[in-house]
């Protein structure tokens, strides 16, 4: 959904016709998905649950992983190379800096995963229009910030098996209250961002701002909720849909 919808964001800003170019959506749809799926792998091959498994078997793992990742990076590499640089730095970026590195170390570890996230579109766009015009990177930081709001909802409702992992996240370390401040502060910059792509037109527009106050409103109900778990549950499936309202308008004038 996210490569199809970016890939048409991208059209009015580039020559590409997505009639036309049906197996580029195959190939970075194919590509993206089996870098991401070996970097998954990765990370559960090399995480606390791995100690359960033998070191043969760990790195029998390891290897396989390594393997997926690299043949959708060499798929995203058929495409351009501006889209295969892409896809090797997200891999390396969520393999090395989060699941080896953060994602017991420090809460840090979510911005590392929203950074990965913020390369999606890029390798989207890319695919479509190697240019990569300047919406590309102002919707790559429209990606980050939604990424940063549903974790730190996710670290609210998770809290208990982020604690039991051993998984530093900010519900854990500084409480709820403070991941709902933080996670208004993040949905009001990515209205504010999205505002800044008005060139989708008046459909887009209205998504942006009526979802994004109906967004806004549900992250300020937590302050007083009776049940952050069920608040935070609330604020997951409205971002998603919500996320998918504005992608999916904004894709609206290449169809």
């Amino acid at each position: 959904m996210i490569t199809f919808t970016v890939m048409l964001a991208a059209e009015p800003f580039s020559s590409f016709q997505w009639q036309q170019n049906l197996h580029l959506f195959i190939l970075t749809f194919a590509g993206t998905a089996l870098m991401l799926q070996g970097c998954f792998m990765v990370e559960g091959s090399i995480g606390e649950d791995s100690r359960k498994n033998s070191r043969k078997t760990e790195k029998q793992a390891v290897a396989i992983s390594l393997l997926i990742t690299a043949v959708g990076v060499m798929l995203l590499f058929s495409i351009s190379t501006v889209t295969g640089v892409f896809g090797t730095f997200a891999a390396l970026l969520y393999m090395l800096g989060y699941a080896y590195w953060l994602k017991y170390r420090s809460s840090f570890g979510s911005f590392i995963q929203a950074g990965v996230f913020a390369v999606l579109p890029l390798i989207a766009w890319s695919a479509a229009d190697a240019s990569l015009h300047p919406s590309a990177w102002i919707l790559a930081f429209l990606f980050f910030i939604w990424y940063c709001t549903c974790s730190l909802a996710l670290s609210v409702m998770k809290k208990e098996a982020y604690i039991k992992a051993g998984i530093p996240v900010l519900s854990v370390i500084s409480g709820n209250n403070t991941a709902k401040l933080q996670s208004i502060l993040y949905a009001a910059v990515f209205i504010l961002g999205a505002l800044l792509l008005n060139q989708y037109g008046t459909t887009y527009l209205i998504s942006v701002m009526t979802g994004g106050a109906v967004w806004l409103i549900w992250l300020a109900a937590g302050l007083k909720a009776r049940s952050d778990k069920k608040w935070a549950a609330g604020v997951l499936a409205f971002s998603i849909v919500y996320f998918f309202m504005v992608l999916i308008t904004m894709a609206l004038p290449a169809l």
